[in-house]
């Protein structure tokens, strides 16, 4: 771990953040976490847990067209599943992104999935967002580029959260940093990156 930066400590999990960040106060169990950032620098860390059951049903949905039956989602959401059930480590990867799509901007947004990695348990993966910008012109003046891309650092892992029906699920926990395009190619995104190494999850069943 870096010793820039400062320690979230949290029951669930552990977090190294830049000294800059401000933390937003979440009480969630499930879904988004946590959320720290340099929010005028549009810099932003979160950490997500998706219930696995779930979260494949909803891709099953959503990838269906109009008026065909509803197919059987993929069914690795035992305790004791493995990322690698999932699909290759590209298709884990695209599967995340649709379901960060949808939760982001109700699938108005499609990111660019660049690199995915897994090892040990673990999917280390990047993408690239665009951003709608309402005016090139002014926005070129401003940061001298006419369109805005925000890129993603992520890594995640499976573990266990709360049941609504008791007890606990299997879940695909997330870290994710990110920060415009021409902030993370000035550096920035090496301390981003470092940040999600320092991602630990803490939580027992």
């Amino acid at each position: 771990m870096s010793s820039r930066g400062k320690a979230v400590i949290d029951s669930r999990f552990s977090l190294q953040i830049p000294d800059t960040f401000v933390a937003s106060k979440r009480t969630a169990t499930l879904g988004t976490l946590y959320v720290a950032g340099n929010y005028p620098r549009f810099t932003v860390v979160s950490v997500t847990a998706w219930p696995l059951t779930k979260l494949l049903a909803d891709d099953a949905v959503a990838q269906t067209l109009p008026g065909l039956p509803l197919p059987q989602p993929r069914k690795a959401a035992l305790p004791g599943s493995s990322l690698s059930e999932l699909g290759s480590p590209m298709e884990i990867g695209r599967l995340l992104l649709r379901a960060r799509d949808r939760e982001a901007s109700s699938g108005a947004v499609q990111s660019e999935l660049l690199d995915a990695d897994l090892q040990q348990a673990s999917l280390r993966w990047s993408f690239d967002t665009p951003l709608p910008v309402s005016d090139p012109d002014a926005l070129e003046k401003e940061r001298g580029v006419r369109r805005l891309i925000r890129r993603t650092a992520a890594r995640s892992i499976i573990g266990e959260v709360p049941s609504a029906a008791g007890g606990t699920e299997s879940a695909i926990i997330s870290v994710w940093a990110s920060a415009l395009q021409q902030d993370w190619e000035k550096g920035l995104g090496l301390e981003l990156q470092e940040c999600v190494s320092s991602f630990s999850w803490t939580a027992t069943s």
